[in-house]
């Protein structure tokens, strides 16, 4: 391999050449730049100046980490009035990139509507309470369907006819688990939240059945329960025991949380 050492410049004055020979075919802009400066990199304080200030930038990042729904172009709005020039939605994006925040889908958690958007946050931040969508239960289906779990498995499926409104659903506390709850001597009822957080392990089986029942091609109402009470009767015997384990794990991260959502 040649020896590249005559390459390396000596002091620069009017009679040292900055390149050798061998460079005579350099495109003009670049020979030019070379013989001005003795470097081809890129002049400091060339080129067009960025819009936004450092200062600038950083009064963006807290109208995200206020409201992680906040859009590019609101943000947009809202600093072009700021400083009194127009602000580009993609300059805010670039901005925010810079500071590790990222437009994400959130993630469901259990309560309001179904609308799709994306949020802005940070790596590691997916479950911050102001970061997620809650979800509401007993939505859509064409057919009504309870059931129950312990450590040793899964009960039977008991189907409802009709609606399920307050009144029934009060009626059917009231018939059937106060009353047991009572003669076991159990204690006074708990007025605990319709969706604790995380903690009805039940919740797992359901997605479990919804995701089989899905595989099968449903065509009336009496198919469907057919099939359901196939799919939840094949459930693993071991996925409820796992579940009734993981319980004292669920406790601990909800307290954690303070109440709020949970990686389970």
């Amino acid at each position: 391999m040649e020896n590249n050492s005559n390459l390396v410049l000596s002091p620069f004055d009017e009679s040292t050449p900055c390149f050798d020979d061998r460079f005579d075919e350099l495109p003009n802009q670049t020979e030019n730049k070379s013989l001005d400066s003795c470097s081809i990199g890129r002049h400091l304080g060339k080129g067009r100046k960025e819009i936004l200030s450092t200062i600038a930038k950083r009064k963006i990042i807290p109208s995200v980490k206020k409201d992680p729904r906040v859009s590019a172009s609101k943000l947009a709005l809202s600093m072009s009035s700021t400083i009194g020039e127009k602000i580009m939605d993609e300059t805010i994006r670039r901005t925010l990139h810079q500071y590790e925040f990222h437009g994400r889908t959130p993630i469901r958690k259990p309560l309001i509507n179904d609308g799709r958007f994306k949020i802005w946050r940070e790596a590691g931040k997916a479950l911050a309470p102001k970061k997620t969508i809650k979800t509401v239960k007993f939505g859509g289906g064409s057919v009504l369907v309870w059931g129950c779990m312990s450590a040793g498995g899964v009960g039977e499926l008991a189907f409802i006819d009709g609606i399920m409104d307050k009144h029934v659903y009060l009626g059917i506390l009231n018939d059937n688990l106060e009353k047991s709850a009572s003669k076991l001597g159990l204690g006074k009822q708990l007025l605990t939240p319709a969706q604790p957080p995380d903690l009805n392990i039940i919740e797992n089986l359901w997605s479990q059945l919804e995701k089989a029942v899905h595989e099968h091609e449903i065509t009336s109402k009496e198919v469907l329960k057919k099939v359901l009470r196939e799919e939840w009767a094949k459930l693993s015997v071991e996925t409820p025991k796992t579940l009734v384990e993981s319980m004292p794990r669920r406790l601990q991260a909800v307290i954690q949380a303070k109440g709020y959502a949970t990686k389970y």
